[in-house]
């Protein structure tokens, strides 16, 4: 049953009605609060509305901390990373996302944002190039044309210096990740 109400979701944001999505994921979360899917889901859109970080963030873990190896749960937990400014932490684990889905482009999409909040535009813009290739793009075309365009700024005024990845020896090393310390729609990730 939990399954249909993330269908109706998906729904909702093919058609561009986010709030209306928003709204089935919250009532899907009051019925089934252990769902990670409805945690993951529901995350994603509260951070892509600009909604409760920390509860998005808490939902992200508990999905995540549910199974570590789900490629949705971690983008998700990335991009909640992403939004409360832990770059290194979004790093890391969208790295893993990366390595387990290598074509996926939200993973690219939120990895390649990552490295542009961290400073690292090299692999900022290789991973923002990727994602402007991928099938999903359609889906997240207006976010990565804003990432694009920061990073030109950030190109223009750092005056042609980019730090080389090498230079990141703490992304090596996995972040703790506190209980307290995110939603990817279910299909997103499977397109």
């Amino acid at each position: 049953f939990e399954k249909a109400w993330l269908v109706l979701a998906q729904h909702y944001v093919e058609i561009g009605d986010i709030v209306g999505a928003l709204e089935i994921l919250e009532k899907a979360y009051h019925k089934f609060p252990d769902n990670p899917e409805v945690q993951s889901n529901l995350a994603w859109l509260l951070l892509e509305t600009k909604g409760a970080h920390n509860r998005a963030l808490s939902l992200a873990q508990a999905a995540y901390e549910s199974d570590p190896d789900n490629v949705g749960f971690s983008d998700t937990l990335g991009w909640a990373y992403y939004h409360g400014g832990m770059y290194t932490k979004a790093i890391w684990i969208l790295k893993e996302a990366l390595s387990q889905s290598p074509d996926n482009g939200f993973v690219q999409f939120h990895l390649g944002m990552s490295y542009l909040g961290y400073g690292d535009l090299e692999l900022a813009d290789q991973l923002l190039a990727a994602a402007s290739k991928s099938e999903e793009v359609a889906l997240f075309r207006p976010q990565l044309d804003s990432g694009l365009a920061e990073l030109a700024d950030h190109r223009a005024s750092a005056e042609g210096e980019t730090l080389q990845s090498s230079d990141h020896q703490d992304l090596l090393a996995p972040p703790t990740i506190d209980t307290e310390d995110l939603l990817d729609l279910n299909d997103h990730l499977t397109r």
